[in-house]
Protein backbone atom coordinates (compact mmCIF):
# COMPACT_ATOMS: atom_id res chain seq x y z
CA UNK A 1 0.00 0.00 0.00
CA UNK A 2 3.01 2.41 0.63
CA UNK A 3 4.72 1.48 -3.13
CA UNK A 4 4.62 4.20 -5.49
CA UNK A 5 3.22 1.49 -8.24
CA UNK A 6 0.23 1.20 -10.46
CA UNK A 7 -0.89 -1.45 -7.94
CA UNK A 8 -0.65 0.63 -4.75
CA UNK A 9 -2.07 3.23 -6.56
CA UNK A 10 -4.95 1.12 -7.23
CA UNK A 11 -5.52 -0.39 -4.13
CA UNK A 12 -5.30 2.98 -2.35
CA UNK A 13 -7.73 3.89 -4.34
CA UNK A 14 -9.76 1.42 -3.58
CA UNK A 15 -10.45 2.17 0.21
CA UNK A 16 -11.54 5.06 -0.55
CA UNK A 17 -15.97 5.95 0.54
CA UNK A 18 -16.43 6.84 -3.33
CA UNK A 19 -14.36 4.67 -5.02
CA UNK A 20 -15.93 3.22 -8.25
CA UNK A 21 -15.92 -0.75 -9.43
CA UNK A 22 -12.96 -0.32 -11.55
CA UNK A 23 -10.28 -3.16 -12.15
CA UNK A 24 -6.73 -3.94 -13.15
CA UNK A 25 -5.98 -6.45 -16.58
CA UNK A 26 -2.66 -8.07 -17.11
CA UNK A 27 -1.96 -9.89 -19.91
CA UNK A 28 0.49 -12.63 -19.30
CA UNK A 29 1.66 -14.91 -22.04
CA UNK A 30 3.53 -17.63 -19.53
CA UNK A 31 0.68 -17.72 -16.65
CA UNK A 32 2.95 -20.51 -14.58
CA UNK A 33 5.30 -17.60 -12.83
CA UNK A 34 1.82 -16.30 -11.62
CA UNK A 35 0.20 -20.13 -10.80
CA UNK A 36 2.64 -21.17 -8.44
CA UNK A 37 2.16 -18.17 -5.82
CA UNK A 38 -1.40 -17.72 -6.09
CA UNK A 39 -1.54 -22.05 -5.22
CA UNK A 40 0.80 -21.14 -2.55
CA UNK A 41 -1.58 -18.68 -0.68
CA UNK A 42 -4.49 -20.77 -1.31
CA UNK A 43 -2.93 -24.02 0.29
CA UNK A 44 -1.97 -21.72 3.32
CA UNK A 45 -5.20 -20.41 3.51
CA UNK A 46 -6.89 -23.56 4.53
CA UNK A 47 -4.26 -24.02 7.06
CA UNK A 48 -5.14 -23.13 10.31
CA UNK A 49 -1.82 -22.23 12.02
CA UNK A 50 -0.06 -18.86 13.72
CA UNK A 51 1.86 -18.57 10.49
CA UNK A 52 -0.56 -19.17 8.01
CA UNK A 53 -2.21 -15.57 7.56
CA UNK A 54 1.45 -14.22 7.41
CA UNK A 55 2.11 -16.55 4.87
CA UNK A 56 -0.85 -16.34 2.46
CA UNK A 57 0.17 -12.60 2.96
CA UNK A 58 4.37 -13.23 1.81
CA UNK A 59 2.70 -15.39 -1.31
CA UNK A 60 0.36 -12.67 -2.66
CA UNK A 61 3.61 -10.40 -2.06
CA UNK A 62 4.96 -12.44 -4.37
CA UNK A 63 2.60 -12.66 -6.63
CA UNK A 64 2.13 -8.60 -7.38
CA UNK A 65 5.82 -8.40 -7.59
CA UNK A 66 5.90 -10.71 -10.70
CA UNK A 67 2.68 -9.26 -11.81
CA UNK A 68 4.99 -5.69 -11.71
CA UNK A 69 8.07 -7.18 -12.69
CA UNK A 70 7.26 -8.84 -15.60
CA UNK A 71 4.16 -7.52 -17.14
CA UNK A 72 3.87 -3.82 -15.96
CA UNK A 73 4.08 -2.67 -19.71
CA UNK A 74 1.01 -5.17 -20.52
CA UNK A 75 -1.37 -3.36 -17.83
CA UNK A 76 -5.18 -1.96 -18.42
CA UNK A 77 -7.07 0.47 -16.20
CA UNK A 78 -10.75 -0.35 -17.12
CA UNK A 79 -12.73 2.11 -14.98
CA UNK A 80 -16.74 1.19 -15.72
CA UNK A 81 -17.51 4.91 -14.94
CA UNK A 82 -15.37 6.05 -17.25
CA UNK A 83 -16.10 6.55 -21.18
CA UNK A 84 -14.66 3.61 -23.67
CA UNK A 85 -13.19 6.07 -25.16
CA UNK A 86 -10.90 7.99 -23.08
CA UNK A 87 -9.96 5.01 -21.08
CA UNK A 88 -8.52 3.65 -24.68
CA UNK A 89 -6.62 6.86 -24.84
CA UNK A 90 -5.09 6.68 -21.61
CA UNK A 91 -4.16 3.07 -22.11
CA UNK A 92 -2.46 4.27 -24.57
CA UNK A 93 -0.63 6.88 -23.08
CA UNK A 94 0.57 4.96 -20.37
CA UNK A 95 2.34 2.40 -22.31
CA UNK A 96 3.60 4.79 -25.69
CA UNK A 97 4.60 7.74 -23.11
CA UNK A 98 8.36 7.41 -24.18
CA UNK A 99 8.15 8.72 -27.62
CA UNK A 100 4.81 9.73 -27.86
CA UNK A 101 3.55 12.98 -29.23
CA UNK A 102 0.36 14.87 -29.13
CA UNK A 103 -0.06 15.05 -33.36
CA UNK A 104 1.10 10.98 -33.09
CA UNK A 105 -2.09 10.38 -30.72
CA UNK A 106 -4.13 12.00 -32.44
CA UNK A 107 -2.98 10.61 -35.77
CA UNK A 108 -3.60 6.89 -34.12
CA UNK A 109 -6.73 7.57 -32.89
CA UNK A 110 -8.10 9.92 -35.65
CA UNK A 111 -9.00 12.63 -34.03
CA UNK A 112 -7.56 16.35 -34.14
CA UNK A 113 -5.06 17.83 -31.55
CA UNK A 114 -7.80 19.88 -30.39
CA UNK A 115 -10.03 17.77 -29.43
CA UNK A 116 -8.13 15.47 -27.95
CA UNK A 117 -6.73 17.98 -25.82
CA UNK A 118 -10.28 18.73 -24.36
CA UNK A 119 -11.11 15.22 -24.33
CA UNK A 120 -7.88 14.52 -22.14
CA UNK A 121 -8.70 17.13 -19.35
CA UNK A 122 -12.17 16.95 -19.06
CA UNK A 123 -11.51 13.34 -18.11
CA UNK A 124 -8.41 13.53 -15.95
CA UNK A 125 -8.13 17.53 -15.11
CA UNK A 126 -4.77 17.70 -16.55
CA UNK A 127 -3.13 18.24 -19.79
CA UNK A 128 -1.41 15.65 -22.52
CA UNK A 129 1.61 17.21 -21.77
CA UNK A 130 1.35 17.17 -18.11
CA UNK A 131 0.74 13.37 -18.53
CA UNK A 132 3.55 12.50 -20.21
CA UNK A 133 6.14 14.79 -18.15
CA UNK A 134 4.03 12.93 -15.05
CA UNK A 135 4.72 9.68 -16.57
CA UNK A 136 8.26 10.06 -17.69
CA UNK A 137 9.28 11.91 -14.10
CA UNK A 138 7.75 9.12 -12.05
CA UNK A 139 9.96 6.52 -13.98
CA UNK A 140 12.89 8.85 -13.73
CA UNK A 141 12.55 8.77 -10.00
CA UNK A 142 11.91 5.25 -9.60
CA UNK A 143 15.41 4.77 -11.93
CA UNK A 144 17.19 6.86 -10.02
CA UNK A 145 16.03 4.92 -6.55
CA UNK A 146 16.71 1.33 -7.65
CA UNK A 147 19.60 1.62 -10.97
CA UNK A 148 22.83 2.59 -10.73
CA UNK A 149 21.99 3.52 -14.31
CA UNK A 150 23.67 7.02 -15.45
CA UNK A 151 21.75 10.40 -15.48
CA UNK A 152 22.39 10.34 -19.51
CA UNK A 153 20.95 6.87 -19.57
CA UNK A 154 17.90 7.81 -17.50
CA UNK A 155 16.96 10.26 -19.69
CA UNK A 156 17.50 8.30 -22.95
CA UNK A 157 15.11 5.24 -21.19
CA UNK A 158 12.35 7.49 -20.24
CA UNK A 159 12.57 9.79 -24.08
CA UNK A 160 14.18 12.80 -23.05
CA UNK A 161 16.93 13.36 -26.27
CA UNK A 162 19.00 15.56 -24.15
CA UNK A 163 20.65 15.34 -20.81
CA UNK A 164 20.51 18.55 -20.19
CA UNK A 165 16.78 19.18 -20.94
CA UNK A 166 15.48 15.79 -18.71
CA UNK A 167 18.07 17.29 -15.86
CA UNK A 168 15.93 20.69 -16.11
CA UNK A 169 12.60 19.21 -16.67
CA UNK A 170 13.72 16.96 -12.89
CA UNK A 171 14.74 20.01 -11.42
CA UNK A 172 11.35 22.11 -12.22
CA UNK A 173 9.21 19.35 -10.89
CA UNK A 174 11.27 18.60 -7.63
CA UNK A 175 13.36 21.75 -7.22
CA UNK A 176 16.78 19.78 -7.37
CA UNK A 177 19.03 18.02 -10.02
CA UNK A 178 18.63 14.52 -10.61
CA UNK A 179 21.84 13.93 -8.92
CA UNK A 180 20.82 15.24 -5.36
CA UNK A 181 17.86 13.85 -5.95
CA UNK A 182 19.55 9.87 -6.07
CA UNK A 183 21.73 10.84 -3.14
CA UNK A 184 19.36 12.36 -1.22
CA UNK A 185 16.99 8.77 -1.64
CA UNK A 186 19.72 6.62 -1.88
CA UNK A 187 18.97 4.94 1.71
CA UNK A 188 15.65 4.07 -0.07
CA UNK A 189 17.84 1.56 -2.27
CA UNK A 190 17.46 -2.21 -0.99
CA UNK A 191 20.72 -3.94 0.88
CA UNK A 192 21.81 -6.39 -1.63
CA UNK A 193 21.10 -9.89 -0.80
CA UNK A 194 24.98 -11.21 0.40
CA UNK A 195 24.03 -15.05 1.57
CA UNK A 196 26.37 -17.02 3.72
CA UNK A 197 28.98 -18.80 1.70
Amino acid sequence: MTQKNVLSYFFRNLFQENARPNYLLFSAKNPLPLKIPLRHALCESMREDAFSNHCCISWLNIFFTELLRNYDHTIQFCDNDLNPEISYILQYIQHNYRTLTLSGLAGFFHYSEAYLCTLIRKHTGHSFSWLIRRLKMTEAKDCLIHTDLKIREIAEQTGYHSCDHFSRVFRGEYGMSPQKYRKIHAKERPEPFVPFI
